[in-house]
């Protein structure tokens, strides 16, 4: 049903005049006749009875009438909150971060973007990478931080930080004092590690695969601050990024030998659209990447 139809419709039944409906839209006429009559052939039925001196809606008419006020209202509350899109103060971000990253890194940077635009909301999903491609697969979330060392197929990846795995310990545990260490020097540590289908737990199971002695898995959790809880109360030692210590004085983080240095980027489904709030955020935070900390 044509919205421009119903509207001239509406027009005729307010003023009960084809010429003042006329007038009011600035149209001819035959031009709001036309319209009427193409309406009352689509939906088979009289509108408007109509003689020498006035139109008068017939019992159809004014069933029509209800239901057009209520679809025009709908279709101009459409445009105005499409509009308000386009103009940035209404809208959604579903973002998928790394609960790590999420905690150390995006902070600053989320409090930016919504200095900039209020009326926009921040989703955050937090999860590792491996689950954030998944919804990222399955539409769930519109963008995600991902590892750049992982294969993007299907994926559109911009390049944003890059950070390091250490190896997380009371500071003054014997390790501390290492430059670096390998998976060879955990032999009879209990470990604290992510759950299996995380990131940082496929790295450390690839890195121990070839030692003679596997430690312990003491603690499974996803909880950056009760790892580090645990670690500070001697429940075991466990792998973190530099940043989770940038400002920690209880506990010390060891470079591994070789080194574990982690891209991650932001990334969308190739192909997508992007809304307006996306590109966006995806701007902002890729013009931004040049402020976030260097963990290097």
């Amino acid at each position: 049903m044509d919205l421009r139809k119903l509207e001239i419709f509406r027009s005729v039944a307010e003023h009960r005049s084809f010429a003042r409906a006329a007038q009011s839209l600035y149209i001819s006429q035959s031009a709001v006749s036309i319209a009427v009559r193409k309406l009352e052939e689509e939906l088979g039925v009289r509108l408007f009875s109509r003689d020498r001196r006035s139109v008068r809606l017939t019992a159809e008419g004014e069933v029509l009438l209800r239901h057009a006020a209520r679809l025009l209202a709908q279709a101009q509350q459409a445009r105005l909150e499409l509009q308000e899109m386009v103009e940035l103060v209404r809208g959604e971000v579903r973002i998928g971060i790394p609960a790590m990253l999420a905690a150390y890194h995006f902070p600053p940077l989320l409090a930016g973007f919504r200095e900039l635009h209020p009326g926009l909301r921040l989703v955050i999903i937090d999860e590792g990478t491996r689950l954030i491609r998944q919804h990222l697969e399955e539409g769930r979330v519109d963008m995600g931080i991902v590892s750049l060392d992982e294969e993007m197929a299907g994926l559109e990846a911009h390049p944003l930080l890059e950070e390091e795995m250490l190896l997380c310990i009371p500071a003054g545990h014997p390790l501390a004092r290492r430059k670096w260490v390998g998976a060879d020097d955990l032999a009879g540590e209990r470990l604290i590690l992510y759950r299996e289908g995380y990131f940082l737990r496929e790295i450390v199971d690839r890195m121990f695969a070839g030692c003679r002695e596997v430690p312990e898995i003491g603690f499974e959790t996803n909880l950056v601050q009760l790892m580090k809880e645990l670690v500070l109360s001697g429940q075991g030692v466990s792998v973190c990024l530099r940043c989770v210590l940038r400002e920690e004085r209880r506990l010390a983080g060891v470079p591994f030998r070789p080194a574990f240095r982690l891209p991650f980027g932001l990334a969308w489904r190739k192909g997508d659209y992007l809304s307006r709030a996306n590109r966006a955020f995806a701007d902002f935070l890729l013009q931004g990447a040049d402020r976030l900390p260097d963990e290097g």
